[in-house]
């Protein structure tokens, strides 16, 4: 220590120096002795229960050589409590208890002094004349007169390092003084306190703060002194303080329900681990994804508990029985302020309304459609019926892979998945824009599927077929005679015609020929012939027809007549040249 507290103790008393046996006679009659109660106090400002020591012991805070570090062999502490020997109390926040205690063989006609430490925050005072429960108490050692704060003289880095202030309790030999520092001896001189010697005793009350909270603290009480040969030590002794808990309140469950047409909710709020005190807790509601005053009634106030409940509190929520069709929606609920007990971990917790309105129903108007390729945009409904909804209604949609039509922009494109339905809207559509290409093909189809959609069930037209019809025709070509002249020997016999089809070969087609004079007459030149031509479907082959020739004996000049085409079928077209001169 800066100070050598026992130093200065024996400087006070005349002979005081260090070595020397103090002399009382000059202090008159009456034993004359002083205790030092020393309160040690944690570094921290909040109360916290202790499963350690909670006396930093001189022991392990400094040597012997600079202060009473050791324990000295020999000698004895007994301690009783609100007037019964024991080492442990039960103390509720906001209680007092007195501590008693006799020690022995500390010193050897040496000063001795007394020291309690107490958890930060706790009080020490002085004791009370009463019956200790310990055998061999006198009574010179109650404490009759204040308790000073001190810090002068007292190293705490040294001594406690733990303890921020003292405190000094001093009795003149009649009572207690504190205002003055006299020493304390207790030897079998004639100014021996209770005329025993090696024995010394005091008594303090000590008061836990309120509001500690609930759990198990230490005491220490201690006796130091000088051994016989001067060395410095001490005696001590561990009192174990329960502090029986207020208890704390939250929430029995983190989720609670109601059916919508349930009316009320009932909430529950516990008191668990203490019942000491009265305790109130303050509840509060708020939106979740219900709205209050439509889903529910904003609840608020305060739930009480005596001392000693540990019964279950309720309050109750209002539930809104709606007509439309919302989903489950839910409530935040808090707890805070508490008083008297402390909040558990459950202090907020949820109450679901459970929807009772079952929910739309979304599918598609019809379940196919068609129209020409030339015909864009085509929209495809998508309807919402049954319940009214309050909540947006979305269904997702896609393209069946069985489709023929290829979309992304080859045969159509679509408009973006998913449709949404705002509240109060009951028909959406889907936007197929065809492309209106040369291309020959067949009809294509495209098919849409409608996905699960949220806040809806799905219908019975979940699926919608849309048939692009071709307006794109192959072409059947053209029929036309292969020359424009032909010409044949008067001997004959036949002169050959030929046909063709030429430009397209869609579908099966047909022509009429036939034969007609000029200078050649049918009957005596040529046979007048007739008849048609006919192609199948893809067939571009040329068709060929005979007129016979007739050979007579007269001489005459070269002479003509007329093959001429007419009359396509299957949609062919007339070609040219369609007539010929045959020579």
């Amino acid at each position: 220590m800066k100070r050598n507290l026992y130093g200065l103790i024996k400087r006070a008393l005349p002979g005081g120096n260090h070595g020397n046996r103090p002399d009382i006679r000059a202090f008159g009659v009456g034993s004359i002795a002083m205790a030092l109660v020393v309160i040690g106090f944690f570094a921290t400002a909040h109360f916290y229960p202790h499963s350690a020591i909670a006396f930093v012991s001189k022991n392990s805070s400094c040597s012997a050589s600079t202060c009473h570090g050791t324990t000295i062999s020999g000698a004895t502490i007994t301690t009783g409590i609100n007037g019964a020997q024991a080492t442990s109390v039960t103390a509720t926040a906001g209680s007092t208890f007195e501590v008693d205690w006799i020690f022995t063989n500390v010193a050897n006609g040496d000063p001795v002094g007394v020291e309690v430490v107490v958890p930060t925050g706790w009080t020490v005072a002085k004791g009370t004349a009463n019956t200790t429960g310990l055998t061999g108490w006198s009574t010179a050692w109650n404490l009759s007169d204040g308790v000073s704060a001190w810090t002068g003289g007292y190293d705490t880095s040294t001594e406690y390092p733990n303890s921020q202030v003292g405190y000094s309790l001093d009795y003149n030999g009649t009572g207690w003084d504190a205002g003055s520092r006299n020493s304390a001896f207790d030897d079998a001189s004639s100014g021996d306190l209770d005329g025993t010697a090696n024995r010394m005793g005091c008594d303090v009350r000590i008061t836990v703060p309120a509001g500690t909270p609930g759990g198990t603290y230490q005491v220490v009480v201690l006796g130091v002194g000088h051994d016989g040969s001067k060395a410095k030590g001490h005696i001590e002794q561990v009192i174990t303080v329960t502090v029986p808990s207020a208890g704390t309140l939250q929430f029995s469950s983190p989720t609670y329900s109601v059916a919508e047409n349930g009316s009320t909710a009932t909430i529950t709020v516990t008191r668990t681990g203490g019942t000491v005190g009265a305790a109130s807790v303050q509840y509060a509601t708020s939106n979740g994804t219900a709205t209050s005053g439509s889903d529910y009634t904003t609840a608020s106030g305060t739930l009480n508990w005596a001392n000693g409940d540990s019964a279950n509190k309720t309050f109750t929520v209002p539930v809104t029985n709606d007509t439309v069709y919302e989903g489950n929606e839910t409530v935040n609920l808090t707890l805070s302020n508490a008083s008297g007990a402390t909040l558990g971990t459950q202090t907020t917790a949820t109450l679901t309304i459970t929807d009772n309105e079952s929910p739309p129903t979304v599918q598609f108007s019809a379940t196919s459609g068609s129209g020409a390729e030339s015909v864009t945009p085509v929209t495809v409904t998508v309807t919402l019926s049954g319940t009214a909804s309050a909540v947006p209604v979305t269904v997702p949609f896609s393209v069946n892979a069985s489709s023929t039509a290829t979309g992304s922009g080859t045969d159509y494109t679509i408009s973006a998945s998913p449709l949404t339905f705002a509240p109060g809207v009951t028909s959406q559509n889907i936007t197929l824009n065809i492309v209106d290409d040369t291309a020959v093909e067949p009809n294509e189809t495209v098919i849409v599927n409608l996905g699960t959609p949220s806040n809806a069930n799905l219908g019975t037209n979940t699926t919608y077929t849309y048939t692009i019809n071709n307006n794109d025709v192959a072409p059947v070509g053209t029929i036309g005679l292969s020359a424009s002249a032909y010409s044949i020997g008067e001997a004959g016999p036949s002169v050959t015609i030929t046909a063709t089809r030429t430009g397209g070969s869609s579908g099966a087609v047909g022509i009429s020929y036939a034969t007609s004079s000029g200078t050649a007459l049918s009957g005596s030149d040529f046979t007048a012939t007739s008849g048609t031509l006919s192609w199948g479907d893809g067939d571009t082959a040329s068709k060929t027809f005979e007129v016979p020739i007739t050979d007579d004996a007269l001489v005459e000049s070269n002479e003509t007549f007329t093959v001429t085409l007419s009359s396509p079928t299957g949609g062919a077209s007339l070609g040219s040249p369609s007539s010929a001169t045959v020579t």
